[in-house]
């Protein structure tokens, strides 16, 4: 069976949710990813833009589209496309010292 996500997948998030982006670019910084695991962001109340985020002590811009079609024209090395509930989830993760 093929490998679904790799060190270097990246996604397109569907809606500006700033947190949940953070939070994911947070991790893949902490866990010394080379590229954020974003690649953009599909906004359709939003217009073509890009949208700053945090990279460890760094800044890195990411493109925010107005369309899906749009952001897999611009962004084409995209291979996930994760899709967030409006509401807040919470996932327990044990502590490593737990």
């Amino acid at each position: 069976m093929a490998q679904l996500f790799t060190k270097t997948t990246q996604a397109i998030f569907w809606n500006n949710n700033k947190t949940a982006i953070q939070r994911m670019l947070d991790y893949d910084y902490v866990i010394k990813r080379e590229t954020p695991s974003v690649a953009a962001i599909v906004a359709p109340t939003s217009g073509n833009k890009f949208e700053k985020f945090f990279w460890g002590g760094d800044e890195v811009m990411i493109p925010l589209y107005k369309t899906t079609a749009a952001a897999k024209m611009f962004a084409a090395w995209e291979e996930t496309n994760p899709n967030f509930p409006p509401l807040p989830i919470r996932i327990r993760i044990p502590s490593v010292n737990s």
